[in-house]
């Protein structure tokens, strides 16, 4: 069976991410959980919803190439303010989707979260978002420093199984 994940906010080879994320010691540490955890839960068939600033340069696009699953892109702030071309996240990626996406099943995509009234009944996955959370249930944070560096299930996220409404980033066990 073909599953989805959702993850975003990588940033793959931004050598200060040390200073914005505590779970990594290092540019290479982030890039290592990120990838162990990936590699580890990801198959060959699954498709990865990727919300945007996945990579910080062209080496990190090399590194998102070797990861298993068919990556679609939600681009966000930093995919358009990196060296990296069009041409190159196009490699980088099978689908590249516009900034917001009305996806089956009740939910919008998005980098950023949208704003409340646009909602219309549905839940917004997201990323951007690094150090809190929105206090709505109808928001769901996939950036890594919320999901302990890995990809989400979307079947965990429709079940209830991963919210982050009610939690903080950086707690790594909050998610198993």
């Amino acid at each position: 069976m073909n599953r989805i994940w959702c993850i975003s906010d990588a940033h793959l080879e931004h050598p200060a991410i040390p200073k914005f994320r505590p779970l990594c010691t290092s540019m290479d540490d982030n890039t290592r959980q990120i990838t162990h955890h990936w590699r580890s839960l990801v198959k060959k068939d699954d498709t990865v919803l990727c919300f945007g600033d996945m990579a910080w340069n062209q080496r990190g696009l090399i590194i998102l190439q070797s990861l298993p699953g068919r990556k679609v892109l939600i681009p966000g702030n930093h995919d358009h303010q990196t060296d990296v071309t069009p041409e190159e996240l196009a490699r980088t990626y099978d689908k590249i989707c516009g900034g917001l996406v009305n996806y089956p099943g009740g939910f919008w995509l998005s980098h950023a979260p949208i704003h409340p009234e646009e909602l219309f009944n549905k839940v917004n996955i997201h990323g951007h978002m690094h150090k809190n959370a929105l206090r709505d249930a109808r928001y769901v944070n996939v950036n890594v420093d919320f999901t302990g560096m890995k990809p989400v299930l979307l079947d965990d996220i429709r079940s209830g199984k991963y919210t982050t409404y009610d939690k903080v980033p950086y707690e790594v066990d909050h998610y198993r």
